[in-house]
């Protein structure tokens, strides 16, 4: 999963499949997207999670995406294969498998079954999810944050600093966002004033005009007071 960041409802997903006596090899698989909604890196959500799970098995990082992390189960030798996500996950990750096990015929002989844990109440998605965790961050909500955040107990230095890497990347991902509004903005009056301002010379130099001239140099410059207002 992206894990961003890691939070005490993955935690109990992972305890969850850590106790089934009928899996005893649970590899846990955390992707690498980085965007505004996944601040953290792959090593910083690694690090949160061995803090509350230190023996966990964590998959390779190159299985990046759930297609590359099927590739290398497969290439282990795995043919019974259960894969555990969130409830909200269930139906693109049914998906997602059946066309993976349909891509190839060496494929048949896997078993590929995709389950989920209902939240509980008091793992709700507005409670406890890695969109809350942000949202907390970016309100300076500490204990909040520690308190959904996986191994945020633990280990309150780490949530502490968590917290103020999410809020520096994020603010600066607004600042980007609102930068590039800024310049579409003003690019777009710059277009609108050379469409007016081509207009206006071909009203004056058009043919039907008896008074017309051939246009020069001097009528395409911009006046000198569209400048100062571009400045």
């Amino acid at each position: 999963g992206r894990f961003n960041p890691p939070t005490i409802g993955h935690e109990r997903l992972f305890r969850t499949a850590l106790a089934d006596p009928a899996r005893p090899d649970v590899i846990l698989f955390v992707y690498q997207t980085r965007d505004r909604k996944n601040p953290l890196t792959y090593d910083e959500k690694i690090q949160l999670i061995r803090t509350a799970l230190p023996s966990i098995k964590i998959g390779p990082p190159t299985a990046r995406t759930p297609l590359t992390a099927l590739d290398w189960v497969f290439s282990k030798g795995y043919r019974d294969i259960r894969i555990l996500v969130g409830d909200d996950r269930l139906s693109d990750f049914e998906k997602l498998a059946t066309g993976w096990k349909d891509y190839s015929p060496d494929r048949n002989s896997v078993t590929i079954q995709v389950s989920s844990l209902p939240r509980e109440d008091d793992m709700s998605a507005d409670k406890v999810s890695g969109t809350t965790a942000r949202k907390y961050a970016l309100e300076g909500n500490f204990k909040q944050f520690q308190s959904i955040l996986m191994g945020g107990t633990k280990n309150p230095a780490l949530a502490k600093d968590t917290m103020k890497k999410i809020q520096e990347r994020l603010a600066v991902t607004s600042k980007k966002k609102q930068t590039t509004e800024e310049l579409d903005e003003d690019a777009l009056a710059r277009i609108v004033e050379m469409i007016l301002a081509t207009e206006a010379i071909g009203d004056l130099y058009s043919p039907d005009n008896p008074g017309a001239r051939p246009i020069t140099d001097t009528d395409t410059r911009v006046p000198e007071d569209t400048e100062k207002n571009r400045s």
